[in-house]
């Protein structure tokens, strides 16, 4: 089963989209409820994916930069890459640092074709493998992987200002990219999220997951309150519980 949400497909502004696998399996998307206040050449850059496998669930969460593109390409080669059969949270090293470095050299071949309309559009790129008992993930950029619980929210990566699409030597992607394994506590869910989330969602809402809701209801909890931060920005978040 998968879902996806593309920000491209969803460009009001105040406009939330939600899609649901399961009671423990959702992704959910916003424009924002402000326009950016900042120079942006497309009006939804992010993209969030969630894959739920017969061994374990994937997220996925884009946030472009100048443009669509980078977004659209990076994603496509995680999706192709772990879609199907999502590994339980063991991918090995030099694969996951393989997997971001084609995520990197796919925006480059599409940026770099002559006479693209968006030559400098990069993109940050978060993935999470949830598996029974514990979760994988890596991020490059500013977007970020939550475990949380009814007591609290725990950051797994730290925000960069790195974005997948620049040329670079898969030495630095390996250098570069923050990764890394942990073990899940009973009943925590796991939460990707870009930075329209972690700017604007303060604190961490926490109340969505004191009660047994299910993950649309969480999911959309989310950006919601990133939205009642005062959001001019885009919002994609996955959430998953084992």
């Amino acid at each position: 089963m998968q879902a996806v949400l593309w920000g491209k497909d969803h460009v009001g502004l105040d406009e939330l989209a939600v899609e649901e696998l399961s009671d423990t399996v959702a992704v959910a998307i916003t424009r924002g409820r402000h326009r950016k206040a900042y120079r942006y050449t497309d009006p939804n850059e992010d993209a969030a994916v969630a894959v739920v496998g017969p061994r374990a669930t994937l997220l996925a969460v884009a946030d472009g930069h100048n443009g669509w593109a980078a977004t659209e390409a990076a994603m496509t080669v995680v999706v192709e890459a772990l879609g199907t059969d999502p590994p339980p949270a063991n991918l090995d090293d030099d694969a996951l640092v393989d997997l971001f470095h084609r995520a990197s050299a796919a925006v480059l071949d599409v940026t770099g074709r002559p006479g693209f309309e968006q030559p400098s559009s990069r993109t940050t790129l978060v993935v999470a493998l949830v598996a029974r008992g514990h979760v994988q993930w890596a991020s490059f950029g500013d977007s970020t992987v939550y475990t949380v619980t009814p007591a609290g929210a725990a950051p797994l990566s730290q925000s960069q200002h790195r974005f997948v699409g620049y040329p670079m030597p898969r030495s630095a992607v390996d250098f570069y990219l923050d990764r890394g394994t942990a073990r899940l506590s009973t009943g925590a869910w796991v939460v990707a999220a870009s930075d329209g989330f972690t700017d604007f969602a303060h604190p961490f809402p926490t109340e969505p997951f004191a009660r047994e809701r299910p993950a649309g209801v969480i999911a959309r909890a989310l950006v919601l309150a990133a939205c009642e931060g005062g959001a001019g920005d885009n919002v994609a978040v996955a959430v998953a519980r084992p």
